[in-house]
């Protein structure tokens, strides 16, 4: 029988305009399975509300953490189910912890889930979603569902050099069995969650914690990261296909030397089409 508690809360469905026949069969997957999926969610990752670890669920389905030319099947599958645990927890939570809702922002490879663990170990956060506010709408709805529900919104947006982010971040991440991010994909979200932070800040001048620390470097062994502003965040770019070509260099070098597969070096110089 429903929990009553739960009454006004739905997963969020696509009835048509499938990207694939596999999204569409992911869909009907995780709307079949959904307490069984939530269930084994919270056993293998605990409390934090992450898209990325929630694509693994779709395991059995075929995702594929390597495979850059299916990831798309699964992305807007991973992020209804996450945001249906986020809707759950803003009821659950209610009265537990300081009463803050994180949301964690910025580029891939950035650091965002290192930081939300060890926030979560610091500080007594009610609700922790790790995200990247790529999408601006789903952040803002994420904000208001929070703000409705009496909680405090905050966002931790981390900002780590692009370059920096996508050798030491995503390529480190992969050799440890994280997902892939191509070289294309990892330069738009760069550019665009820094568009997003800049639009957060200006509409939600009062009501919400934005808070931006640049980590530079070695984020494993660092103990402190700098914050800085949003003007200072504004200063740090690159033109995007200067951008590209630095990164595309630096893999070729790194595939010629051996220190990472064809498959990942493929993988990384993927191209969408259309």
């Amino acid at each position: 029988m429903k929990n009553n508690r739960y009454e006004n809360i739905t997963l969020a469905l696509h009835t048509g305009n499938y990207r694939s026949e596999k999204e569409k069969e992911v869909f009907e997957y995780m709307s079949n399975n959904i307490d069984e999926l939530e269930k084994e969610y919270y056993e293998k990752y605990g409390d934090i509300l992450s898209q990325d670890f929630a694509k693994y669920l779709f395991n059995d389905l075929g995702y594929d953490q390597l495979r850059p030319e299916g990831l798309s099947d699964y992305s807007r599958a991973s992020w209804s189910f996450v945001n249906y645990l986020y809707e759950k927890q803003l009821i659950d939570k209610k009265g537990e912890g300081n009463n803050a809702v994180l949301i964690t922002g910025g580029g891939t490879g950035a650091g965002k889930t290192t930081t939300a663990l060890r926030v979560m170990e610091e500080y007594d956060y009610t609700i922790i979603n790790d995200t990247n506010v790529f999408y601006l709408d789903r952040s803002k709805l994420q904000i208001e569902r929070a703000i409705e529900n009496g909680y405090q919104p905050q966002i931790i947006f981390i900002y780590r050099d692009p370059i920096d982010a996508y050798m030491n971040g995503v390529l480190k991440r992969i050799r440890k069995g994280g997902h892939l991010v191509t070289i294309e994909n990892h330069v738009k979200i760069a550019y665009h969650v820094k568009e997003s932070i800049n639009v957060l800040a200006k509409e939600y001048s009062s009501g919400l914690d934005i808070f931006i620390f640049d980590n530079e470097g070695d984020i494993e062994s660092r103990k402190e990261v700098l914050r800085i502003s949003i003007k200072e965040l504004n200063t740090k770019q690159y033109y995007i296909g200067e951008l590209e070509n630095i990164l595309k260099y630096e893999t070729k070098k790194l595939y010629e030397d051996g220190k990472i597969t064809e498959e990942i070096y493929n993988g990384a110089n993927f191209k969408a089409t259309g």
